[in-house]
């Protein structure tokens, strides 16, 4: 697989890179929680 030479048995048709029709709607309500990272 790491050699691309396996067809993927799905492979959608997006529409940019913002398309997210394909993702679970459940996934897209979720809240984002970022953590700070420190630079030491």
């Amino acid at each position: 697989m790491s050699k691309r030479q396996v067809e993927p048995p799905f492979r959608p048709q997006l529409e940019g890179k913002k398309d997210l029709r394909y993702l679970d709607p459940d996934l897209l309500q979720q809240d984002i929680k970022f953590d700070e990272i420190s630079d030491n």
